[in-house]
């Protein structure tokens, strides 16, 4: 299936990424490749979240906190 992303907004093109991303990783399929004419492959990988980890908005507030308390 080929679809032609130059005619559709952002977001439509976040839309078809999602629904498919959706319904492939669905069953035993743990990695998605798209392949660009650019030779710059995307990899979707599916993996457990570690829920010990900070949620990346945290983290960078941490960051900020900790740049202003050093100074």
């Amino acid at each position: 299936m080929v679809i032609k992303f130059d005619s559709l907004t952002d977001q439509q093109c976040a839309d078809i990424i999602a629904h498919f991303v959706k319904r492939k990783m669905i069953g035993n399929v743990d990695k998605i490749v798209i392949h660009t004419p650019e030779k710059m492959d995307i990899t979707i990988t599916r993996k457990k979240k570690d829920d010990n980890i900070l949620d990346d908005g945290l983290a960078a507030v941490a960051g900020c906190f900790a740049c202003i308390a050093s100074m």
